[in-house]
């Protein structure tokens, strides 16, 4: 079984039975007027930070999301666009696909705003996203892309500049570690699934940003996450990992810039 497989099967589980902190440490949704969240998509809120910034949702945006979990992103995105496939989910597992849409039936009874219609779920992966070239505002994900071997962690950032407008933004929300993490952690497929071993240091993470195209980075956020200690995780030094809120640009720099 591949790490991608055991991530699948170990969010296929979580669809099915969530618990609350299963993986990535909960973060408090953002308390927005006249939104409520349904408790099955607090229960299933597996991210490590937030890729919903309001003040950067002006003009209605179509934004691709990427990794549906339990839809709770998708319905934030959803109130600042409120416009029919204004948000695109993008999800691999059935199980995740079945209880987002669950999740967003149960929003629209508590939210009077919301119709179901404003947040299409797909059938897809990172690698492979389900639309065309330069054709949304913004792509976004939150605790997923970290899971990604660095080959994988390229195609995907290369598929979200492909479906990105001129001017487009990536918003992502990642663990980060402050010093590599031991090759033995790396190596352990649930762990990955978790949000625990696959983190980049913030160097190598912004360097796979900027590799893909994404020529100018902004940081949101950055806030401590989860330590992985000496007892538990066989190491030398207890490992501190961050989360990252960041916002990427797919814009053009000149022939002649120079840093």
């Amino acid at each position: 079984m591949t790490y991608l497989e055991t991530a699948a099967k170990f969010y296929g589980e979580a669809a099915e039975k969530p618990q609350t902190g299963l993986c990535c440490v909960q973060s408090t949704p953002s308390q927005l007027p006249e939104l409520i969240i349904p408790q099955a998509m607090k229960d299933m809120n597996y991210g490590c930070g937030t890729t919903v910034h309001g003040a950067e949702l002006v003009g209605k945006p179509v934004v691709l999301y990427v990794g549906v979990g339990g839809g709770l992103e998708a319905l934030q995105f959803a109130y600042f666009s409120r416009q029919k496939g204004g948000v695109i989910a993008v999800e691999p597992v059935a199980a995740m696909r079945e209880a987002a849409n669950r999740n967003l039936q149960l929003a629209a009874q508590d939210n009077d705003w919301f119709d179901p219609n404003f947040v299409e779920i797909r059938e897809g992966d990172a690698f492979s996203l389900p639309a065309a070239d330069a054709s949304v505002d913004i792509v976004a994900q939150n605790c997923l892309f970290n899971i990604f071997e660095p080959v994988d962690l390229t195609k995907a950032l290369k598929e979200a500049y492909r479906v990105l407008k001129p001017g487009g933004r990536l918003f992502m929300s990642d663990p980060i570690a402050t010093r590599p993490i031991p090759q033995h952690l790396r190596d352990d497929e649930r762990l990955r699934a978790m949000c625990l071993s696959g983190a980049l240091t913030y160097d190598e993470y912004i360097q796979h940003l900027i590799n893909a195209g994404f020529s100018q980075v902004e940081i949101r956020a950055r806030r401590p996450y989860r330590l992985l200690d000496i007892a538990s995780y066989n190491l030398d030094a207890d490992l501190l990992l961050e989360s990252l809120d960041s916002v990427s640009f797919k814009v053009s720099i000149p022939d002649d810039y120079e840093i």
